[in-house]
C-alpha cells in the first residue's frame, strides 16, 4: 500500500484495517503524520451536554407520518376515480342516446329573385359565355342556360356551385345545355 493510498483512508475516516495499520509500522513518516491527526482530532472542542440538550429542545418534536392518514387519502382517491369513470359512462350514454333520437329536419325556402338574379349576374361575370341569361322586363331571370363545362368548376368556385343549387331547384329557370 502507498503512503498517499493510507493518507486518503485515514482523512475518509474508514476504518483502520490490517493492512493500513502494517503500512504505519513499517513507514515513519506515515506514522507520524497518523499521530499528528489523532492529536488534532482529540484537541478539539466539545459542548457542554447541557447545550446540547437546549439546542435540541428549541426545536419541535417530529411527529411520525400517520399511515391513516394514507390509508384515507388512498381510498378517497380511488373512490374518486371510481365516480369519475362512472359518471363518463353516463354522460356517453346519455349523448349517445340523444343523437339517435335527434333527426335533423332541413326545411330549405324556395330561393328568392333577388338571389336568383345576383347569381346569374354572378354567373354572367364569372363565367361569360358559359352563362346566357334571359330576363323580363323587370330585371327577373327568366331562363338561364349555363353550359355544362362548368360543372367542372363546382369543387373550386362558389359561383358554380350556386348555379348547380339552382338548377336543381328550379330545374325550368335553370338549364345546363351546351348552347351552340
Amino acid at each position: 500500500m502507498r503512503c498517499d493510498d493510507v493518507r486518503k483512508s485515514v482523512t475518509e475516516g474508514a476504518p483502520l484495517d490490517e493492512e493500513v495499520r502494517g503500512h504505519l509500522d513499517a513507514c515513519p513518516a506515515c506514522a507520524e503524520e497518523f499521530e499528528a491527526l489523532r492529536a488534532l482530532a482529540a484537541s478539539r472542542p466539545t459542548a457542554p451536554p447541557a447545550l446540547r440538550e437546549r439546542v435540541l429542545a428549541s426545536f419541535p418534536a417530529r411527529r411520525r407520518a400517520s399511515w391513516s392518514f394514507l390509508r384515507q387519502a388512498a381510498a378517497l382517491l380511488i373512490v374518486g376515480l371510481g365516480l369519475g369513470f362512472a359518471f363518463g359512462y353516463t354522460v356517453k350514454d346519455s349523448r349517445e342516446r340523444v343523437i339517435i333520437r335527434e333527426v335533423p329536419t332541413v326545411v330549405t325556402a324556395p330561393p328568392t329573385e333577388d338571389y336568383i338574379t345576383n347569381v346569374s349576374i354572378a354567373g354572367q361575370r364569372v363565367y361569360g359565355k358559359f352563362v346566357e341569361v334571359t330576363y323580363d322586363g323587370q330585371l327577373h331571370v327568366q331562363k338561364m342556360v349555363v353550359d355544362p363545362e362548368v360543372k367542372n368548376y363546382e369543387q373550386y368556385c362558389p359561383v358554380a356551385r350556386q348555379l348547380e343549387s339552382l338548377s336543381q331547384k328550379l330545374p325550368e329557370r335553370v338549364v345546363y345545355r351546351k348552347k351552340y
